[in-house]
């Protein structure tokens, strides 16, 4: 799976925001506020990556164990799956 082209993540007062492209229209309504490690999947989610390789980042990064990071991957990509940001998903 890997993010649409359809919106981008800005930075604004320390806070990390999805904001839909004037282009996509129909996400108008999607704007999605991340924490760092949503902000560390989505530069993950910039290329082609499976659901194990994000566990895997989360897991490099922080102290979590992998329970705790496959739950949150799971949150987070369905977010994302949700306001239609992602494609092929399986």
């Amino acid at each position: 799976m890997k993010l649409k082209d359809t919106c981008y993540l800005e930075e604004n007062g320390g806070n990390f925001v999805i904001f839909p492209l004037p282009k996509s229209i129909d996400n108008t309504d999607t704007i999605i506020t991340l924490d760092e490690a949503g902000v560390l999947l989505w530069q993950a989610l910039q290329k082609e990556t499976a659901e194990s390789e994000l566990v895997a980042v989360l897991m490099s990064h922080y102290e979590v164990d992998e329970a705790t990071a496959i739950r949150y991957v799971k949150i987070f990509v369905c977010e994302l799956v949700d306001s239609k940001l992602i494609e092929n998903f399986p």
